[in-house]
């Protein structure tokens, strides 16, 4: 079976997934490649969400936008055809992001219907009760990225070296190889936020020793039949 490393990032009116409401969304397969990428406003009618202002202050959305943004059917239609287009499969996709797992899915699965969803990973339940829990989905959280790069660290060192250093500089590299292509920096715009969480991921991953296919054999052994 296929896996995929998505970028996905959302954004919403508020921060609880039972009560606010998904405005943004975007993915992308290639930060680097504009083509690869999606990004949707979602609309809801005045009077179906709740808010905080505070986040209304963040992601700059207004609420002539709100309401007058696509409705949540129109977006999965496109949502689906575009994970046609770029080859995705169902049972593929691994999402990238910082608190992907306990922010933005819990969004996106209360949003989207099984259609999309079914092309998200879903564990095989273990003694678990197999509902839809939104939380019950193979991600790949930077946030367990940082704090594994910074595990070992001294207190005194961990301004320097710790996990908020190391998602700075993932946030820099990100930044940089966005601008070599031509991408403004646009932090809390869905799709900004999905491309430089692929291209963070790249950069954590990048400072990993990698070492040779002898190497990986000696140290895992020869894989299972």
């Amino acid at each position: 079976m296929s896996r995929t490393y998505v970028g996905i990032d959302a954004e919403m009116t508020g921060t609880d997934y039972l009560t606010h409401r998904l405005i943004q969304v975007g993915f992308t397969v290639d930060a680097r490649d504009s083509a690869k990428c999606f990004r949707s406003d979602v609309g809801w009618e005045n009077g179906n969400y709740r808010y905080q202002d505070e986040a209304l202050v963040v992601n700059r959305f207004t609420h002539e936008r709100i309401r007058t943004g696509p409705k949540v059917d129109e977006v999965e239609s496109k949502l689906l055809t575009w994970f046609k287009e770029v080859g995705l499969e169902e049972s593929s996709i691994i999402p990238v992001g910082f608190a992907v797992r306990t922010f933005d899915m819990p969004f996106i699965n209360r949003t989207f219907s099984t259609e999309v969803m079914k092309y998200f990973i879903r564990p095989k339940p273990r003694g678990l009760p197999s509902d839809h829990s939104p939380f019950l989905y193979r991600c790949s959280d930077l946030t367990d990225y940082t704090l594994g790069m910074a595990y070992g660290i001294e207190r005194s060192q961990r301004k320097l070296y710790g996990e908020q250093a190391w998602k700075r500089a993932g946030k820099e590299y990100a930044q940089r190889e966005l601008a070599k292509a031509g991408v403004e920096p646009d932090w809390h715009d869905a799709l900004y936020d999905a491309r430089a969480a692929l291209l963070q991921m790249e950069f954590y991953s990048n400072q990993r020793i990698k070492p040779s296919e002898s190497q990986m054999r000696d140290l895992l052994g020869k894989p299972p039949s």
